[in-house]
This record gives structure tokens, sequence and C-alpha cells, in this order.
């Protein structure tokens, strides 16, 4: 589990970061990238 603003990381007992309280990301997930091309749609 890693902090998204400190970037401390931490084992999967924690939840929530110990040095600015925000809630810790899971890093062995990666999340999916999304683009939106909303100039391409009225083209097509």
């Amino acid at each position: 589990m890693i902090c998204p603003q400190c970037k401390n990381v931490y084992s999967d007992d924690y939840v929530f970061c110990l040095n600015d309280g925000n809630p810790l990301i899971d890093e062995s997930s990666e999340q999916e990238t999304v683009v939106n091309r909303c100039g391409d749609a009225a083209k097509a």
C-alpha cells in the first residue's frame, strides 16, 4: 500500500497514511488510463 501524497509505502495491514492521513492505494493493482476524445466522436 502506498500513500498518493507522500509516497510512503506500508504493509497491507494499513489503510491510511500515518504521516498525512490520506487513504492508501494498493500499488499492486494498476489503474486503467482512459482517454476522452470528444472531438473524434463528432467527426465519426
